[in-house]
């Protein structure tokens, strides 16, 4: 479970703008929403990148694809939540 908890730690959105537009883009386009996530922050995140690119080698047998929407969801939940703490 910690090794879980260490990858999706990677999946850290930028603002809830570039959350809903990799939700979006990793719908339609696998790994496109991640790639996109880890080059938009202060400092470009490089594993983003690399899961964005293996998110699209993989698509070609579906897994890339189930997996490139399953980490747009995590982006957008992980902003919705840490807007959700920032309000209270």
């Amino acid at each position: 479970m910690d090794f879980v908890k260490q990858i999706t730690d990677y999946c850290q959105p930028t603002s809830p703008v570039i959350a809903i537009i990799s939700l979006i883009l990793n719908i339609f386009f696998p790994g496109c929403g991640t790639i996109l996530n880890g080059l938009m922050g202060p400092k470009i995140e490089i594993m983003q990148i690399i899961i964005g690119v293996l998110q699209m080698i993989t698509a070609v047998c579906l897994i890339g694809w189930i997996w490139s929407i399953i980490w747009g969801i995590l982006i957008f939940m992980k902003k919705k939540g840490s807007l959700a703490s920032q309000m209270k």
